[in-house]
């Protein structure tokens, strides 16, 4: 029988989390709870993302964001892997809501045809 070390353990259970979105960091910056995610789930960012995630607003006050050293950084995304990837929530902002996925879509087809800018 072999027994690990308490923290190679943890690691081994450790639930893994896939974050899609810039605004799921800076919301979870915002709301205080990006560290206690870390501590809980291994926390894995495509680079793209974490490009985009630079600042939070909290209490008036822009904070820079610097996850670097808590999260796994993907380099080259395989988007077929992420087909069954996601996480619905009651608590979560509107912005997160597939209905608003959906209309965003839906908004950027219409902005296509009509060749307006996308903002």
């Amino acid at each position: 029988m072999t027994i690990l070390p308490k923290q190679d353990l943890w690691k081994r259970t450790m639930k893994k989390l896939l974050l899609l979105d810039a605004d799921v960091i800076m919301d979870l910056h915002t709301l205080g709870l990006f560290e206690k995610i870390t501590k809980t789930y291994e926390v894995s960012v495509a680079r793209t993302v974490v490009d985009e995630a630079q600042y939070f607003k909290r209490g008036g006050k822009k904070h820079k964001i610097d996850i670097s050293d808590s999260v796994t950084i993907i380099d080259n995304v395989d988007i077929e892997s992420l087909k069954e990837a996601g996480h619905h929530k009651k608590n979560l902002y509107p912005r997160h809501f597939e209905k608003m996925f959906r209309e965003c879509i839906e908004d950027g087809k219409v902005r296509r045809v009509q060749f307006k800018k996308l903002t």
